[in-house]
């Protein structure tokens, strides 16, 4: 598998351990702080702290003592537009950062001092982690971006506490019918019709890291009300929705006749199955795919809601009570 992140631009020196902080769910920078120093009277960035949309949070660098803290938030579709960094002026420690987003935010934390400004590559705009080296300062620091988005898809969908038989399934009369044939010596013929219009709906609930992606598909299985013999339960349908949710309007119609013989009479229903599934959760992998061909996957889990019908059964019914 290719790397699906822009080459990371460094800035910064060489002094501290490496790191690498990234979430483990795929989560994007919605938070990052900043706090002010200097080194060998040169001013730099002294720690940064950067928050993930999962919740997740990384220092690096110690900001015991310090009160000038800078920082910005992101909102869950916010993207990084522009992005530049500095060194401290002496090429051991970083500098500055700047950056603007899609909204029109700008971030701008520490000095220049007369250093060269470092254009990174941001791709997608979608900033995923930082990396370089530190130690009690920020030594050297880049920040890692997903490649422009092709795609964004969820896969491998389970459901784990769907059961397969009849939960949340239930019988909904549309429409009753009765005919009475008086007569005494002639039949009497009857004819029950009609249709309703209702709405099937599917949507997945997504977690605020899948939002900035844009518009995500699900690829993968799908809870349908199915019938073997008499007996209704959930089944599953491989497919293919555009969007994490989708709406269809259907006609359920039946259209039953026949004769009545002298004295004879009937009552029917007619009657559907409606399967109503609410904030059941689903489990899956979600799949990013870049327009060079790279593939970056994380799991993801939210929650489900599902309202379904069965075609129209004419079943034959009671007569009414005498009152």
């Amino acid at each position: 598998m290719r790397n699906p992140y822009e080459n990371t631009q460094f800035v910064g020196g060489h002094g501290g351990g490496s790191f690498k902080d990234m979430s483990d769910n795929g989560g994007h920078l919605t938070r990052i702080e900043t706090w002010k120093s200097s080194y060998d009277g040169h001013p730099m960035i002294k720690s940064i702290r950067v928050t993930f949309s999962d919740g997740s949070s990384f220092t690096q660098g110690n900001n015991s003592g310090l009160d000038n803290k800078k920082e910005a938030y992101f909102d869950d579709t916010e993207l990084i537009t522009e992005l530049s960094l500095w060194g401290n002026g002496n090429g051991k420690r970083l500098g500055r950062i700047w950056l603007r987003t899609n909204t029109g935010q700008i971030y701008d934390s520490g000095h220049t001092d007369g250093s060269t400004e470092y254009h990174a590559r941001v791709g997608s705009g979608i900033c995923v982690g930082i990396e370089g080296r530190a130690g009690s300062d920020v030594d050297e620091l880049g920040f890692i971006f997903v490649k422009q988005v092709k795609q964004s898809y969820i896969t491998d969908l389970e459901y784990p506490t769907l059961a397969s038989d009849a939960h949340c399934i239930q019988p909904e009369t549309i429409r009753t019918f009765s005919a009475q044939n008086t007569h005494k010596d002639n039949d009497n013929d009857w004819n029950f019709k009609g249709s309703r219009s209702e709405t099937k709906t599917s949507m997945w609930k997504v977690s605020r890291s899948a939002k900035i992606y844009g518009e995500t598909s699900i690829k993968g299985k799908i809870p349908k009300i199915g019938e073997v013999g008499q007996t209704f339960g959930w089944e599953f349908t491989i497919g293919d929705v555009r969007g994490t949710s989708t709406s269809e309007t259907v006609t359920l119609s039946w259209d039953n006749s026949g004769t009545l013989e002298p004295g004879e009479s009937i009552y029917l229903e007619a009657v559907t199955r409606k399967g109503n599934l609410a904030n059941i959760p689903y489990t899956g992998n979600h799949i990013i795919e870049t327009i060079e061909g790279d593939i970056l996957s994380f799991p993801i889990e939210g929650t489900y809601n599902e309202v379904d019908y069965t075609g129209v059964e004419v079943v034959t019914s009671c007569p009414p009570s005498e009152p």
